[in-house]
């Protein structure tokens, strides 16, 4: 009988500990943008950026949460790089990333309007703005010869879906564009977000592993 009783107890440990295993998977980020700006905007030659590693890989952080109900989800992640071997003399090896707070969806995968959804890139700058999935008014740009006031949205966010990676594990991925998103200490100077490449009217993806909620 006291044979029967510890073989229970440590295969109940064993199940502990596997499932323990099993919670603590890495946060997995996968994001290729571009931050650009108008030739009057007084910046160019801008680095496309690519985080595709998991959190705590080569100095990324990683963090993704995911809330609410099935009617009515709320994604909250950011995705940033700052290796402590990087050049500090070297643009395009300086720290950057990515963050969406409080971003409110339906099953559509349409943000809800009036929700408070931000995005912030870090570059040269921070850059924030709000976002929904209304599309981005024709006002919204980075030329400061045609506009000087922040527009109210300049991130459009759409295609927010739900499923599973080739290794099924779960994920969400959904699609980001801004124009005319503003410095935070300097809101005239303002930066377009999109896909890497010469067309800033792009929508990067998003694409996010094992978030908390998931």
């Amino acid at each position: 009988m006291k044979r029967y009783v510890l073989a229970l107890a440590v295969l109940g440990l064993v199940a502990v500990v596997g499932c323990s295993g099993d919670d603590a998977s890495p946060y997995f980020a996968d994001i290729q943008w571009q931050v650009s700006c108008h030739a009057a905007g007084g910046c160019s030659g801008l680095p496309a950026r690519d985080i595709n590693h998991l959190s705590g890989e080569r100095g990324h952080r990683v963090s993704c949460t995911l809330g609410g109900t099935p009617a009515m989800r709320v994604l909250t992640f950011q995705a940033f790089q700052d290796d402590p071997s990087r050049d500090p003399d070297d643009m395009s090896d300086r720290p950057y990333g990515i963050e969406m707070r409080n971003a409110v969806f339906n099953s559509a995968g349409s943000l809800v309007a009036g929700t408070g959804c931000t995005v912030r890139v870090l570059e040269d700058n921070d850059y924030v703005g709000a976002c929904g999935s209304a599309p981005i008014a024709d006002g919204c740009n980075d030329n400061p010869t045609l506009t000087s006031t922040p527009c109210d949205q300049p991130c459009m966010v759409t295609s927010i879906t739900l499923g599973s990676d080739t290794d099924g594990n779960p994920q969400i991925q959904g699609n980001i564009l801004c124009h005319g998103l503003p410095n935070q200490s300097d809101l005239a100077r303002e930066r377009e977000v999109h896909f890497p490449g010469g067309d800033d009217t792009m929508p990067f993806t998003f694409r996010l592993v094992n978030c908390s909620g998931l």
